[in-house]
């Protein structure tokens, strides 16, 4: 399915909830983020390890009316990502993550609640580069430059799901994991993926 398509899906699906639904609840939260690139050319295969961090919003809307602490939370992350290789080598990579996950929580008691969540995360690439200081300069590549061969599609779609505790209606603790689906390869024909992600994240519950 053409990523347009699913963007205007997710789009009507989301106008739909919100006009129906009455209660919504705002979490503001970031934390640590680790996520795994592997590409492959030629029969050889390399993967890439980076850290960092993320920050951001979601909207949890009430689904009681269908289902009992089921509810759906549409956010935007911003995800700030660092990696060195042992061969000196540096990257950066910036990121628009804008999950739409499905939640259903659970209250074991009036202050304390768990809960889970899974659902499709849109990927856009803002920032993505290499650099490498030898002999007193620094050759940098810029993986959404068209100058370059290894030019990379800047969308992608990974699929998310994790659980979380959540206290006193106010903080909640997150840990989530992220597949990506689509091979991110601009036109230099060999298959590039960020295959995951993990998360560790507290949110502020406005």
């Amino acid at each position: 399915m053409h990523f347009k398509t699913i963007c205007s899906a997710l789009a009507a699906g989301l106008m739909l909830l919100v006009g129906t639904q009455a209660f919504a609840q705002i979490a503001v939260g970031g934390g640590y983020l680790n996520a795994t690139e592997k590409a492959k050319v030629g029969g050889v295969s390399s993967s890439l390890d980076l850290n960092g961090v993320y920050a951001g919003a979601s909207v949890n809307f009430s689904l009681d009316a269908f289902v009992d602490g089921l509810g759906v939370a549409p956010g935007a992350y911003l995800d700030l990502l660092f990696g060195k290789q042992d061969d000196g080598w540096k990257h950066r990579d910036i990121s628009l993550q804008v999950p739409v996950n499905f939640n259903y929580g659970y209250e074991l008691t009036d202050d304390f609640k768990v809960f889970g969540f899974a659902g499709p995360i849109l990927h856009l690439g803002l920032i993505k580069k290499e650099s490498y200081k030898a002999n007193g300069g620094t050759t940098t590549y810029n993986y959404y430059n068209d100058d370059y061969a290894k030019d990379l599609g800047r969308f992608n779609l990974l699929l998310g799901f994790g659980a979380g505790i959540e206290v006193s209606e106010m903080f909640q603790v997150v840990v989530g994991f992220d597949f990506g689906l689509l091979n991110m390869d601009g036109d230099s024909g060999y298959t590039y993926r960020r295959p995951t992600q993990i998360k560790i994240g507290v949110n502020y519950l406005l």
